[in-house]
């Protein structure tokens, strides 16, 4: 079974909606106290939260930090 990454989570959210999308990654960096662009950058995998950001993330989208942030080996 496909772990549910943040990248894969944001990524379904534009099939949805882009407004959608926006809005929750808007809604992640106001939690975090990050800019958008730094939400977009763990979104893409570029760089990987601070693992408090990461718990919040967890609990904002309700998906467990494990998985949203799996980095496999």
């Amino acid at each position: 079974m496909k772990k549910q990454t943040f990248s894969n989570y944001v990524s379904s959210l534009s099939t949805v909606k882009t407004t959608e999308k926006h809005e929750v990654m808007k809604k992640i960096a106001a939690e975090c106290g990050v800019s958008e662009i730094t939400v977009f950058r763990w979104a893409t995998g570029r760089t990987i939260p601070p693992m408090l950001y990461q718990q919040k993330i967890s609990e904002l989208t309700n998906i467990p930090v494990d998985d949203l942030f799996y980095v496999g080996v």
